[in-house]
């Protein structure tokens, strides 16, 4: 079994942020820096979030891995677990 490194997002930063209400017809996106540990090391990225217009409980995430810089496929957020 190989094991994955440590990754985690460490801290948010809230004062690190933007928004684009006409991303999509459909969708508005919001972007918020946080602090990431990976396997090379600490840096700041950012974390898109986009939320439906028409539902405002249908939203997905991603972000760039600094690890493989690629960005990660969307993820659906679950409203429920909000």
């Amino acid at each position: 079994m190989v094991l994955r490194p440590f990754r985690a997002f460490a801290e948010v930063h809230p004062d690190i942020n933007g928004e684009d209400l006409d991303w999509s017809p459909n969708r508005e996106l919001l972007h918020m820096k946080f602090s990431y540990t990976g396997e090379l090391g600490s840096e700041l990225i950012w974390v898109f979030h986009a939320t439906n217009k028409i539902n405002p409980l249908v939203r997905a995430w991603t972000f760039r891995d600094p690890d493989t810089e690629e960005y990660q496929p969307w993820t659906m957020i679950r409203a429920n677990t909000l």
